[in-house]
């Protein structure tokens, strides 16, 4: 979203360049997070709480898969994400792959992305469609949303401009280390 608007603020200061997208739109970002991560289509329906529970239970699941402990339930009670901060930065001293600060840090970022995708109204001008620049989608041959435009909705950011679609085998994940994506990447240039 970021980067759709930010080549729209350009684009009207007369600029030029070309946007690459690796497995993100706006749409698909939304239902992925809406549809498959929050398990509901109503995104109203996804309050903070819910968010928050989710973004923790499953974070903690990358940073501790080991964890037997019972800390996280008594982190999930607490009322208020600053809240659950403390009471993780009280309980957990065991964080091995970054430090604490980081991980809480890292924690907050993708509560927020995920709250700022629920409330996402995709019918506002905030994302307007681009004049002339060219968008490219670098996208996954295994997809995590069967039901969604081959281009994931970008034909309506870019209505004047054919959009570059590239295949590179593997996931959300293992495309960002396969080593076809620097030269997907390339290639748009």
């Amino acid at each position: 979203m970021v980067t759709l608007r930010l080549a729209r603020v350009l684009e009207d200061l007369g600029k030029t360049g070309k946007v690459i997208l690796i497995d993100g739109a706006p749409e698909f970002l939304k239902r992925l997070a809406c549809d498959h991560l929050l398990a509901t289509s109503d995104a109203k329906s996804a309050n903070d709480e819910i968010i928050q529970a989710l973004v923790l239970k499953n974070s903690f699941k990358l940073v501790l898969p080991n964890d037997t402990s019972d800390r996280l339930p008594k982190v999930l009670v607490q009322k208020g994400w600053d809240e659950k901060l403390k009471k993780i930065d009280e309980l957990y001293d065991d964080f091995n792959l970054y430090s604490k600060e980081y991980t809480l840090k890292s924690f907050t970022a993708l509560f927020n992305r995920i709250k700022l995708l629920t409330d996402l109204d995709l019918n506002t001008n905030f994302l307007q469609p681009l004049a002339r620049t060219p968008l490219t989608l670098i996208k996954p041959s295994e997809t995590s949303l069967s039901a969604i435009d081959t281009d994931y909705g970008l034909a309506f950011y870019s209505p004047a401009n054919e959009i570059d679609i590239q295949i590179i085998d593997g996931n959300h994940m293992s495309i960002l280390e396969n080593s076809n994506l620097p030269l997907a990447i390339n290639q748009a240039f």
